[in-house]
């Protein structure tokens, strides 16, 4: 049947409503899937899991919902997947720690490894209108750095283009350590969630990354002063969570706007208005005049008071010290399969 020979469906765009069809399962030379900006109200297709060449997953914009997690016997292991953007969903639960292992292809950044099919059959429905060709390029959307972005021929200039994205979800919990293990990614998107904890130390591992977005999250902590050994990180978003502490400096980081730490009130840095105080346990000596200049940038501002009092042959001394802060479509995918 053809559906068990397609590589490349692209359904984005259209007005698909209800559950994805299970039968897709049976496409097991299927590369690329995008069902994106659609109205598809279903849980999360774990068993496209199970299909061993899957490399391009994007489901952003509809109405999915539930845990992003396998369910009963299904392995659903995402062997082959470089692309997977679920954002703008209604996902929900906690990150997935038991599933990023099995994203192998994730874990490399050998091109060879990751080399899609060039002569694939593909089918494509636009307003209804179904088109099945022997041959076209991948291209895919998603956003990139703040920007939506479309990325033409995948096969040809971005095969080791390697992504996540599951903004703009209900998603909760901590950020596994595990993700410092998918080596190949360049692309790291958790924006807009309800994510808490801190940013894990294993980020430092991720060599490839060149843009991560957390921000809109309630993460606290320090902002690991590993991230500063990303030198291809171009873009970089932690802003309105809960972080403290200095901002890693390096040259890296330098090249960073303040708006990429705003809402952070425990920030301090040199990019930021808010400066970082070397707390080295300054020490006060007590003026020498009555009338004594206080600078606005001190942390403490010191009032003597002195009342002195005599009488017959007696002077008593008083110091006083004070201090100043997401039916038709399927029914004919369903004849294909």
């Amino acid at each position: 049947m053809i559906g068990n020979a397609l590589h490349h469906i692209d359904l984005s765009n259209n007005n698909m409503q209800g559950q994805l069809p299970r039968e897709l399962i049976n496409s097991r030379k299927l590369e690329y899937f995008d069902v994106s900006h659609n109205n598809i109200n279903d849980s999360f297709p774990f068993w496209l899991g199970e299909l061993p060449d899957l490399k391009v997953l994007g489901l952003s914009n509809n109405e999915f919902h539930g845990d992003i997690r396998c369910s009963g016997n299904m392995t659903c292991t995402f062997p082959k997947i470089h692309i997977i953007d679920l954002s703008h969903n209604e996902f929900s639960g906690s990150f997935p720690p038991e599933m990023i292992p099995s994203w192998k292809a994730m874990k490399t950044s050998n091109t060879s490894q990751l080399q899609y099919d060039q002569s694939s059959q593909v089918v494509e429905i636009t307003n209804r209108e179904a088109t099945v060709t022997r041959k076209d390029p991948y291209s895919f959307m998603m956003s990139n750095k703040g920007l939506v972005m479309t990325y033409e021929k995948l096969q040809q200039f971005y095969s080791n283009f390697i992504a996540i994205d599951i903004s703009s979800n209900k998603i909760s919990g901590e950020i596994p350590q595990v993700i410092g293990d998918l080596k190949g990614l360049i692309l790291l998107n958790l924006s807009n969630n309800i994510l808490n904890g801190s940013i894990p130390l294993s980020f430092g591992k991720l060599s490839n990354l060149e843009a991560l977005d957390l921000s809109l999250n309630n993460l606290s902590g320090k902002i690991p002063q590993q991230l500063a050994q990303l030198t291809f990180l171009e873009f970089l978003n932690v802003s309105f969570n809960n972080l403290s502490g200095p901002v890693p400096q390096n040259k890296q980081f330098a090249t960073f706007q303040d708006n990429s730490f705003e809402g952070n009130q425990g920030l301090c840095g040199e990019q930021l208005l808010k400066k970082c105080i070397e707390h080295g346990g300054p020490s006060f000596s007590p003026p020498s005049a009555p009338d004594v200049d206080h600078e606005s940038e001190s942390l403490f501002e010191l009032y003597w008071n002195v009342i002195l009092i005599g009488y017959v042959g007696g002077l008593v001394a008083g110091v006083v010290l004070g201090s100043a802060f997401y039916p038709d479509v399927v029914g004919w995918l369903k004849r294909f399969f």
